[in-house]
């Protein structure tokens, strides 16, 4: 009885575990989505990282990214409600101010940050 119950509890980790890891799909966006954030095509850059928080909705660095590129847009109003929903989400506040910071100041947009912080 026990030993079932082991390998009942071991095979749900193993499920958890699995569903947990980003799909091939992701994957590729999160490539595509780099590509067009560092050749600063804004509009692609957030059409991707909107599709990779669809699968991926607790993701910080990928909220970060989504943020800074609508800004760069100058779409604070969206921007801005990023936020909010990363925090829907569960993803802490902290976590995602930093993660804005840092994408920020690699774009080259110090800026930015404090402009965010305002809002």
């Amino acid at each position: 009885m026990l030993r079932r119950f082991l390998l009942a509890v071991a095979l749900l980790a193993a499920v958890a575990v699995r569903a947990a890891e980003p799909s091939a799909a992701y994957l590729r966006q999160a490539r595509k989505a780099r590509g067009f954030f560092e050749a600063r095509e804004w509009l692609n850059a957030t059409a991707m990282y909107t599709l990779m928080l669809e699968e991926c909705p607790r993701e910080a660095d990928t909220y970060a990214h989504a943020i800074v590129a609508r800004y760069f847009e100058a779409d604070t109003a969206y921007a801005i409600s990023l936020i909010q929903r990363a925090m829907d989400h569960g993803v802490a506040l902290d976590s995602l101010l930093a993660d804005v910071r840092t994408t920020s100041f690699g774009a080259g947009s110090p800026d930015m940050y404090e402009d965010i912080l305002l809002h």
